[in-house]
């Protein structure tokens, strides 16, 4: 249940913060692990690794700022991540 709570938070916490300059080792240190164990544990909660969920995070809030606004130009995305 521990592991489960852990990678709920994480998540959390990338879903809130996708559009920070974060990474697998920053997060493992805010939460207390080492990157290779977050990496593993990751993975097998959720079937994905690490950098997959956060990059499909990042596109689908791009997508939404594009749907929201069809005038919007890349650059613009990326800064509204």
């Amino acid at each position: 249940m521990y592991q489960q709570d852990t990678i709920s938070q994480v998540r959390k916490y990338i879903d809130e913060n996708y559009m920070s300059d974060i990474s697998l080792a920053a997060i493992a240190e805010l939460f207390d692990l080492t990157p290779n164990y977050l990496s593993k544990l990751f993975h097998n909660k959720t079937g994905q690794k690490f950098i997959d969920y956060l990059t499909a995070i990042r596109i689908q809030n791009a997508k939404s700022i594009f749907l929201q606004n069809c005038n919007a130009n890349v650059n613009e995305a990326g800064r509204n991540r």
